[in-house]
């Protein structure tokens, strides 16, 4: 598999002009490690200030 191979089948798959490949996929790859960080602190932030208990609070 070349690259113009995949930039056709990917800009043929979110329907982008070739040009448009680089920041959607810049924008997929920031919002993924964005919410995969919030997702590996979220049970850490479940816990009260010490670790001993669970918040009576929620935030969700």
């Amino acid at each position: 598999m070349n690259t113009s191979f995949l930039q056709l089948r990917l800009s043929q798959g979110i329907n982008a002009k070739s040009q448009e490949l680089l920041p959607a996929t810049s924008g997929f790859l920031l919002f993924f490690c964005l919410f995969t960080g919030y997702f590996m602190l979220r049970p850490i932030r479940e816990f009260s200030l010490f670790g001993l208990a669970p918040c009576s609070h929620s935030y969700s």
